[in-house]
């Protein structure tokens, strides 16, 4: 966990609401990706992270087993 951020409950987390936030993104237990949500399909079962420094945009998906954790007070212009 980055120092000074507090995670969400992965069990509350709905990907629609996470869209400029900053997440954590799980798969097996492991983190896989920290970054900004730039963008959440409409079902709302996969959201795009935003490309920044070496880290292409990607598409997470939780039918592939990501999970995402909102980091609290944490948004785009903060960062």
């Amino acid at each position: 966990m980055v120092k000074g951020h507090h995670e969400e409950s992965p069990s509350e987390t709905i990907w629609g609401e996470l869209l400029g936030r900053q997440v954590q993104i799980h798969r097996d237990g492991n983190l896989v990706r920290t970054g900004f949500v730039e963008d959440v399909t409409h079902a709302g079962d996969g959201l795009w992270l935003e490309s920044r420094g070496i880290d292409h945009r990607a598409l997470y998906a939780k039918a592939e087993g990501y999970s995402a954790n909102a980091l609290r007070a944490e948004n785009k212009e903060n960062a």
